[in-house]
């Protein structure tokens, strides 16, 4: 095998080797992508999700005490102020959008007038209106706050189905490109100039 031979191999090697490389950059970017979009779908969405249906469950509760005049005991009270903390601690852990991040320090400015009331035993005992009207500014914003999950969700899909798409047009193109190559190749290492052309060449 001759130098030009050899040479020829090498190229066409490193051309091959330079279109695996460049499309297996791109996939790895992509899956990169789909796993970061997964994550997030569970960790800061379905999470979150769950979180405000467990506050919802809890003001619903307290709501339904106050239209049934139902005593309220200091230690229920501060039992369901307990477990509300608890749930606004992982709350703070998830990541959350500028929009997500307003609703919710609203949300936990609202919940505290709500805890300062609930210390005030004559308003709720003799006139609970201010307390359940402090309970529908709270569940309009876990209704926001649901929302923005459903959103950012479906947001967080979109990511995913767009980078398998790019996966899956780049696994095509380097399909195709390899084949190209492959003939181009083949031309390349079989393609000898004609002896007259030699000719031609020295007498130049």
């Amino acid at each position: 095998m001759n130098f030009l031979t050899k040479l020829k191999w090498i190229l066409g090697i490193l051309l091959i080797f330079f279109v695996i490389v460049a499309t297996n950059l791109v996939d790895r970017n992509s899956f990169s992508l789909v796993k970061e979009s997964v994550a997030t779908i569970y960790e800061d969405r379905l999470v979150a999700k769950n979180l405000i249906f467990n506050m919802y469950k809890i003001l619903q509760e307290k709501k339904l005490d106050a239209v049934t005049a139902k005593p309220f005991a200091t230690t229920e009270l501060a039992g369901q102020q307990k477990e509300l903390n608890l749930l606004l601690d992982r709350f703070d852990n998830t990541k959350l959008t500028r929009e997500e991040g307003i609703i919710y320090s609203d949300f936990k400015t609202e919940l505290e007038n709500l805890f300062a009331l609930e210390k005030n035993e004559k308003i709720m005992e003799v006139d609970n209106a201010a307390y359940l009207k402090q309970l529908s500014v709270l569940e309009r914003s876990l209704n926001q706050l649901a929302n923005i999950q459903l959103e950012e969700g479906n947001r967080q899909v979109s990511i995913s189905r767009k980078a398998l798409n790019t996966v899956d047009l780049f696994t095509k193109i380097e399909i195709y490109l390899l084949i190209i190559l492959a003939v181009i190749i083949q031309v390349i290492i079989m393609y000898n100039p004609k002896k007259g052309d030699k000719d031609n060449l020295r007498v130049s």
